[in-house]
């Protein structure tokens, strides 16, 4: 190998390799930085696993190169940890004595999904019918369309069909007209009182209901953490709908950016609320829904702290939520307080919204 090849490899593996740690630290950085601030961060914590899995590629080819082998190893035995948060390698088995009672998560889509079902009636009952499969305990539902104009009955809905007599619903009044997108929750205990957390634009991302359980009372946080809209990005992930993708290129990636550029400092705003409400609360807490975010975030970072996760108690494998991702990105979480055990994870592949369902089983200390 002549010398100025030898020079040029020598040049592209030093930069290769200062690329991965600076794009490391950022992501790692991610966790604690709060968007509102800096956001930067932010968009490496997104790609966290790409970066990961390319830094554990490139590893052994620093061998040799002692100073730039240390960095390296380094920086890829502190995202270790992170990284066992995205490829889940908990538990699979529940002790049925920590699985008392289970509680159950789904963003339904508005009962929307394109993908599924010709009405979005019969993608309802398909949803119906699934949660009465899995006989949750608790249920946590985001974007539950509630027809008013039409005075379509779905609190009743939620009462008879699926079995769960007490339920709980954020911006939904009786008086109004017009469909509304709303959190719900149902439960098979008395929910002895619920409230809402709003956002200065007065849009509710997070409710809770306050579960008279026989053994106690649970607080029960459902949210929706502010969204990135990646409506025509979400279409080009679908077969058939990629065509003109590359020729927009430049003006699709600055779209994007502008996107999660306005969406991460609102998700930042909105988890210091709901952790403010957190750590209110009276009684033990259970944390269920769609953030919008990966383990890597910010968002994440902030509410779980003190948390137990289900998916890294009990599950197994990349288990991705976000139906449409290509990738398994998982932005749909359950967290449960210390004084609850865990009992057990699942993340089941249903096609009826652009969410996967998530359940988790857990009882008292």
């Amino acid at each position: 190998m002549n010398q100025s090849l030898q020079f040029l490899l020598k040049t592209s593996l030093s930069f290769i390799a200062a690329l991965l740690i600076l794009s490391m630290v950022l992501s790692l950085s991610a966790a604690s930085i709060s968007p509102s601030y800096f956001v930067f961060p932010a968009f490496f914590a997104l790609g966290f696993p790409l970066i990961w899995l390319v830094l554990t590629i490139f590893l052994p080819f620093y061998y040799r190169r002692r100073i730039l082998f240390r960095l390296l190893l380094v920086v890829w035995l502190l995202s270790l940890p992170v990284m066992l948060k995205h490829f889940l390698t908990g538990s699979p088995n529940a002790d049925q004595k920590q699985n008392n009672y289970k509680i159950l998560t789904y963003n339904v889509q508005g009962f929307t999904n394109i993908n599924f079902g010709s009405s979005k009636a019969q993608r309802k009952i398909k949803i119906v019918d699934f949660v009465n499969e899995q006989n949750p305990d608790v249920l946590c539902m985001q974007e539950y369309l509630l027809k008013q104009a039409l005075r379509v009955q779905y609190p009743n809905e939620i009462t008879y069909e699926m079995r769960m007599p007490y339920k709980v619903y954020s911006n939904y009044s009786v008086n109004s007209y017009g469909s509304a997108f709303c959190l719900m929750i149902a439960s098979k205990y008395r929910i002895k009182q619920s409230g809402t957390v709003y956002s200065p634009e007065a849009e509710s991302f997070a409710m809770y209901a306050d579960i008279q359980f026989p053994e106690g009372v649970i607080r029960v946080y459902n949210l929706h953490l502010e969204s990135v809209k990646l409506l025509k990005e979400k279409r080009l992930l679908r077969p058939g709908q990629r065509s003109g993708f590359a020729s927009n290129f430049v003006s699709n990636v600055k779209g994007f950016y502008r996107k999660l550029r306005k969406s991460y400092p609102e998700r930042a705003f909105q988890v210091m609320r709901v952790r403010e409400s957190v750590l209110s609360s009276p009684y033990p807490v259970v944390i269920a829904g769609d953030i919008n975010d990966t383990p890597a975030s910010y968002a994440y970072g902030t509410l779980s702290e003190g948390f137990q996760d289900a998916a890294i108690c009990k599950g197994q494998g990349m288990s991705g939520t976000f139906a449409e991702s290509p990738f398994p990105i998982r932005i749909d979480h359950i967290l449960f307080d210390k004084r609850l055990v865990v009992g057990g994870y699942a993340r089941t592949k249903k096609p009826y919204a652009d969410h996967y369902p998530v359940m988790a089983g857990f009882s008292f200390r």
